[in-house]
């Protein structure tokens, strides 16, 4: 954050001539300033107190921004997007991953995960879908040491730091913007990347070799992370923008279970089958 300084030293010196009882003839000859100078500089200083005010308030509201798009309360089956004032209601249905994180999914569309690495859900539509243009993915990103999850504490505002670095040096990213998250969703902050994908990269068919928005949404956990994604190129309509991002906000995280509480859960599991066998 930037700090602004300050130099009293013009303000000092005329307040300890005045309390001193200095003539006129004095201040004249110590060069200190005449009234109205001194009011000048009592102007200044406020106006320097104002902008620090001002700068320090615009800060906080960047690093505490609220979700910037117009999210619509909507029931299971039905997803709901405000697009230029108009509200307009898609049917949906409930999708859970198969690491427990659900979404909404909309008709002609389906999930699929990649086959090498922690899972990746990634949405495939139906040939001519009017989301065809979207990349939609849901990520688990857990810590691990070989097959055991790693137990660490949570510190969001350094995540968001580490994760802003890393995106900023890829060199297809012309602006990334990060913003710390309230509690209204389940994500703690989310980022928004402009980028040029005609650049080295790997990207999906809808965006490569064009211009392209990215918008990914982090929840972060005592054990990893998730990371909700969508890529759309810079020019798709507005309405197709809007529903996806609907969708990354669809997002619902059950409660963390953590590293130790997972084994007891597996343990209990466990004991009932060897019962059942019994």
């Amino acid at each position: 954050m930037k700090v602004l300084s300050k130099s009293l030293a013009l303000g000092a010196l005329s307040l300890a001539l005045v309390a001193c009882g200095a003539t006129e003839e004095e201040t004249e000859q110590t060069g200190a300033p005449q009234e109205d100078e001194t009011e000048e500089v009592s102007e200044e200083l406020e106006d320097e107190d104002t902008t620090e005010e001002a700068t320090e308030e615009e800060e906080s509201e960047e690093l505490e921004a609220g979700m910037p798009f117009t999210v619509l309360e909507s029931s299971e089956d039905e997803l709901r997007v405000e697009v230029d004032g108009e509200e307009i209601v898609h049917d949906a249905s409930i999708y859970t991953t198969t690491f427990g994180k659900e979404v909404k999914k909309l008709e002609g569309m389906e999930f699929e995960y990649t086959e090498q690495g922690q899972p990746v859900a990634y949405a495939v539509f139906e040939e001519g879908h009017f989301l065809q243009d979207v990349y939609f993915e849901v990520e688990e990103n857990l810590i691990l040491d070989g097959d055991d999850v790693i137990t660490r504490d949570v510190d969001v505002e350094n995540e968001m730091n580490m994760e802003e670095r890393m995106i900023a040096n890829r060199g297809h990213v012309e602006n990334a913007e990060f913003h710390l998250l309230d509690e209204s969703v389940p994500f703690h902050f989310y980022a928004e990347v402009e980028g040029d994908a005609s650049r080295p990269g790997h990207f999906p068919e809808n965006i490569d070799g064009d211009d392209y928005r990215q918008y990914s949404f982090y929840e972060i956990t005592e054990n990893g992370r998730y990371i909700v994604t969508i890529q759309v190129p810079a020019d798709v309509d507005a309405e197709v923008e809007a529903t996806a991002i609907a969708l990354a906000l669809s997002y619902q995280s059950d409660e963390e279970i953590s590293a130790d509480e997972l084994e007891e859960v597996e343990g209990e599991e466990e004991t009932e089958d060897e019962e059942d066998e019994e």
